[in-house]
């Protein structure tokens, strides 16, 4: 570890020197700088060992007599000291309280109303409270295993630091005025119309870094010292490492306050004060030097291997990562609004990049590799730079523990989908009832925690199982004697069956599917007591207090939602292992949208599912029930079908359009990924394959002829293979073609985006608030008059970053009108379609951008299918510890050709899908 910490005084990094009118600070320190980050995300600066003339001359009247004489003092050794303050949002991770004057439970939250105070320095603090602070950070387990030691610095150490080691007084410029050094206010300085004053502190960070990298050193808040206070100190300290050792009641604070004037603030202003004082511009700065290395029989404190290299991946990551992306790339990507949304100012330490910024490196990599990132008009990294950068993101991103115990991630309880609970009624009852007539539609996204359970849905849940049994009654009274029946009532009260037993065997059975796990005594027994017994004493037959209980059952939270019960629900360290009929319930929903049929939960009863699933995949993927992957995943989930039917296309313009061609569209997008799932074919044919299926309607609307067709009727859809290269795949389906326009004109916007979303997995981002965007649906805008809008629009360097590659995009696939015909023309302007990509890949029409798609972005669009299906499976967001799972199916899939079932089953056996943890607390 020493080596390490040797290394890193040999890093410079950059730090702004110059004063707010652009002038140098006189005599730059030249001795190199280092941040480091610990475990709590707090900064701190190297500060190398110097000497420098503390305390002020005897002719200097503006000082305190006891800061006087100025005297040579030496420190001599390196030390890393707090960059800022530190902050409310730090002390409260260490401490647990926050006693800051302006916290919500503190004394004048009401003078920060809207202000995000984490940042603040926490203030109101009584040196007692600062050193336990050090105290009890250095007893966290990180700041163990590296051997840090906090404390509060001396006064020398302040002050050294404070003065980066030069001999003047300390502030910044020679024109901050005493009414200009009062921050962060609203309102005028006591005594004066102007200079801001406010008698609050600002956000750590606010006033520029001295030589040291040091923020705020010329007042923020009053700063606590180690030193006791002692008035002999300048004459008496001893030169090395001064340390106040006389007896005394009070402590030192150094440093000026946000209500102080100029002169205050400046590192000669020094007094003493009682150690259980507390103000509300009082707060700290810590300083931290490395323990002694532990002996190496100490299992308890040795480094590891593993702890070495961590720390030089944060080394590479603060001093080579973050200079470039504040040289090349926070200019635009910093702040409230940043450009693309991608805010890199966020990033101070190593462990953000592959958790919390995992979407937004990703999206730096994917820019930087297409060359889109930095824009054309500003300085540009050379391609050596390029492949550092965009090689470490990959190595970080993938650099989650594959080896040891992999996080299965959690699952929300999950209500039933509409699709889910219609086929969910029809295998449980063979009750045919469309849930869409009457349900509200589910909230976006197919997540458990998306799909919430408004007090609406539960009177229409009570409602529709009265409508179900109805039917079931209606089936009696028309003697229909089939399997509706029977599969319910299979036996009647007897001679030798007592109603109690009948009724026993029959719910027993039909609660153990609807639960789809075996029912217990107890629920079993509370259906018998309360609806069977009592609707016996009200004069209900057998068959009607059955058709009671159903109604019971059918509102269950067992029924309704898919229940994993964990042992320890809040155990998220924990992984444990799907039981059998949990196993079935998940691929059932996955593949069928439906409850396990008779022979997964024969598996489970037997605890043989595991052991057989490969070939209960293969079984499930050939049962015609498999069509609900392909309209709940393929057409929702993915292709997003279902937002067909709420798109009209202006009738004037395309008066042929209908709900009949609607629905032809719809069908051969369906039918077409049906095809890649039974005939087992390559993911990458939803790109380019060379057949669709079209029925006359759709062929005559594609312009296809009569002789290119085989005999078939008007509605009955027939496979029909593709000569051109310009249809072929869903980009080129009209349905995709349709959802992606505007009204009454295309739109090369909304389809690059579509392209970015769903085939290569980067979706852009929102657009800029305040961006204005483009009028299309006006007629005057023709397509030659949009390309140049566009063109106008990509000079914007906040649009610039998304727009290069999505325009491209979007052009190729001109040819096609707003409905999706073919076109060569518009307005009798020629159409261009041609397109280039910011890492120079040129092509010209649909075809040869299917190609680029499927030999040049192949890897992007397998990941990206692959995780919305991954996603789909788990009913959840996946997270960055999912990269292993993410790349494991990817290899695997490669090593099988890409096919459909490969992919499958290698999700139903990965560890999220077979495993689960408890959810991890909020502050985790």
């Amino acid at each position: 570890m020493n080596g390490t910490f040797q290394s890193l005084a040999c890093t410079t990094l950059l730090f702004a020197i110059c004063s707010p009118q652009g002038r140098p600070q006189e005599l730059p320190v030249t001795a190199p700088q280092q941040i480091l980050t610990n475990s709590i995300g707090m900064k701190l600066a190297e500060i190398p060992a110097g000497e420098f003339l503390m305390g002020s001359p005897d002719t200097d009247m503006d000082a305190n007599d006891d800061e006087k004489p100025q005297h040579p003092v030496k420190i001599t050794e390196q030390f890393f000291m707090g960059v800022y303050e530190v902050t409310q949002e730090e002390y409260e991770k260490v401490v647990g309280t926050n006693p800051s004057f302006f916290a919500k439970t503190g004394r004048g939250p009401e003078k920060v109303v809207g202000l995000n105070t984490k940042r603040f320095p926490v203030e109101f603090i009584q040196w007692e409270h600062a050193d336990a602070f050090c105290t009890k950070l250095s007893e966290l387990p990180a700041e163990k295993t590296h051997r840090r030691v906090y404390r509060l610095p001396t006064e020398a150490e302040w002050e050294y630091a404070c003065r980066a080691g030069k001999t003047t007084s300390f502030h910044f410029g020679e024109t901050l005025s005493s009414t200009q050094a009062n921050f962060n206010g609203k309102l005028p300085s006591p005594g004066t119309e102007i200079g801001p004053f406010l008698g609050r502190p600002t956000t750590v960070g606010s006033y520029e870094p001295n030589e040291f990298g040091l923020y705020d050193m010329h007042g923020n808040v009053s700063e606590w010292c180690a030193d006791q206070y002692h008035e002999d100190y300048y004459s008496n300290s001893p030169a090395d490492d001064p340390l106040d050792e006389a007896g005394s009641s009070d402590r030192v604070v150094r440093g000026g306050n946000w209500g102080s004037d100029a002169m205050n603030c400046r590192s000669r202003y020094r007094f003493n004060v009682l150690p259980v004082r507390r103000y509300q511009s009082r707060g700290f700065r810590i300083l931290m030097r490395l323990g002694e290395k532990p002996d190496s029989t100490d299992e308890n404190v040795t480094e590891t291997a593993e702890e070495t290299e961590l720390d030089e991946k944060n080394l590479v990551f603060q001093t080579r990562v973050r200079p470039l992306i504040n040289s090349y790339c926070i200019e635009c990507h910093a702040g409230a609004e940043p450009a693309g949304d991608i805010a890199l100012d966020q990033f101070e330490h190593l462990a953000q990049v592959a958790t919390t910024g995992r979407n937004q490196w990703k999206r730096v990599r994917d820019q930087l590799l297409a060359h889109a990132m930095p824009p054309e008009d500003k300085r540009q990294l050379d391609d050596s730079a390029i492949d550092f950068v965009t090689q470490w993101i990959n190595t970080t991103l993938s650099n989650v523990d594959c080896d040891g115990p992999g996080d299965p991630g959690h699952e929300s309880i999950r209500r039933l989908t509409q699709n889910e609970y219609r086929n969910t009624i029809r295998d449980l009852l063979g009750v045919n009832f469309d849930a869409a007539d009457d349900f509200p539609a589910d909230d976006t996204g197919a997540t458990g925690d998306a799909l919430s359970l408004p007090p609406i849905l539960m009177e229409t849940y009570l409602a529709a199982a009265e409508q179900i049994t109805a039917e079931i009654i209606a089936s009696k009274q028309s003697r229909a004697e089939d399997n509706l029946r029977h599969r319910i009532f299979f036996t009647q009260p007897n001679k030798t069956v007592s109603r109690e037993q009948a009724a026993h065997k029959i719910l027993e059975r039909l609660m153990s599917r609807a639960f789809r796990r075996p029912v217990t005594d107890l629920e079993l027994e509370r259906i018998l007591r309360l609806v069977v017994d009592r609707a016996h004493e009200q004069g209900d037959s057998f068959e009607e207090s059955i058709e009671l209980a159903i109604q019971a059952i059918l509102v269950s939270p067992h029924f309704l939602f898919k229940v994993e019960t964990d042992p320890q629900p809040n155990d998220s360290e924990t992984a444990r292992s799907l039981n059998e009929y949990e196993l079935a319930t998940r691929m059932s929903y996955f593949l069928w949208s439906s409850m396990p049929d008779d022979e997964l939960l024969k598996h489970a009863r037997q605890q043989t599912l595991t052991d057989n699933i490969t070939d209960q995949v293969a079984r499930m993927l050939n049962d015609p029930k498999a069509q609900a992957i392909v309209r709940d995943f393929g057409g929702q989930t993915w292709l997003q079908l279902q937002k067909l039917e709420s798109i009209t296309p202006d009738k004037r313009l395309f008066p042929e359009f209908d709900d009949e061609l609607r629905h032809a569209m719809r069908t051969e997008s369906e039918m077409f990924f049906a095809a890649i799932m039974q005939e087992d074919r390559s993911i990458l044919d939803f790109i380019a394959a060379d057949f669709t299926f079209v029925n006359q309607r759709l062929a005559r609307h594609y312009g296809i002829t009569k002789t290119d067709l085989p005999e078939f009727s008007n509605n009955e859809f027939q496979r029909i293979s593709l000569g051109s290269d310009n249809r072929g795949g869903v980009l080129t389906q009209a349905s995709i073609l349709t959802l992606t326009s505007n009204p009454n004109r295309t739109s090369p916007v909304k389809r690059g985006k579509w392209i970015m979303e769903n085939i290569l997995g980067t979706p852009p981002a929102a657009p800029p608030p305040g961006v204005s965007e483009f009028v299309e649906g006006e007629e005057s805008v023709t397509a030659v008059s949009l390309r140049k809008k566009m063109e106008l629009h990509r000079k914007m360097p906040r649009c610039a970053v998304c727009h290069e590659q999505m325009d491209s995009l979007g052009f190729a696939m001109e040819n096609f009108d707003a409905v999706g015909r073919w076109r060569t023309h518009e307005a009798e302007i020629p159409i261009d379609s041609s397109g280039v990509l910011p890492d120079g890949t040129t092509f010209h029409g649909p075809g040869q951008l299917k190609t680029v798609l499927r030999e040049h972005r192949q890897e992007q669009f397998i990941v990206c299918f692959l995780e919305k299906m991954l996603g789909y499976a788990l009913g959840r967001e996946l997270e960055y510890f999912d990269q292993c799972t993410v790349d494991q199916l990817a290899t695997t899939l490669s090593q099988h050709g890409y096919r459909f079932s490969s992919l499958v089953t290698q999700i139903v056996e990965s560890e999220p899908f077979q495993k689960r943890r408890g959810r991890r607390a909020s502050h985790q």
